[in-house]
């Protein structure tokens, strides 16, 4: 089996301009909110795992470097 590299893009290659439309998920309490997004086109069963994830898991998150722990 023989792999080609990918061609090189050229200076007038024009990129598309795509962009998913985002959700916004809070994973604090209302008083202090720390919004994370995630994409509209995600499938719903895998949506609502990833956001019971995020919730499992938001204190290794940080907005702000005193957030983080051992720094």
């Amino acid at each position: 089996m023989t792999f080609l590299p990918l061609a090189r893009p050229k200076m007038d290659d024009g990129y598309a301009e795509i962009q998913d439309m985002l959700i916004e998920v809070n994973l604090r309490i209302e008083d202090e909110p720390k919004p994370t997004f995630t994409s509209v086109s995600m499938l719903d069963k895998l949506y609502k795992e990833l956001i019971v994830l995020l919730h499992a898991y938001k204190g290794y998150f940080a907005l702000y470097y005193h957030e983080i722990h051992g720094l």
